[in-house]
């Protein structure tokens, strides 16, 4: 089962980045290892990177700096 909005979410985005050289896309979810996600943040670091909150905890350290993090956004917060 995965959660339809981020698909829908990494659909619009691919679909609009289509045209800009050099911007790349990164969809985590559940049901594929999450080692699988992290080899992807090692070939190259995305320029969006769109999952759910409990995919990108697991493939956490992130490869990137937060200073250079420009956007975060959350469809939905835990208040754990």
């Amino acid at each position: 089962m995965l959660c339809r909005r981020e698909l829908q979410i990494c659909h619009e985005f691919t679909r609009f980045s289509a045209r800009m050289k050099g911007v790349t896309i990164a969809n985590f979810y559940g049901g594929i290892p999450a080692s699988q996600n992290k080899e992807t943040l090692k070939k190259a670091i995305p320029n969006i990177v769109v999952g759910t909150p409990g995919r990108i905890k697991q493939v956490q350290p992130l490869p990137v700096q937060p200073a250079s993090i420009r956007l975060a956004a959350t469809a939905v917060v835990d208040p754990r």
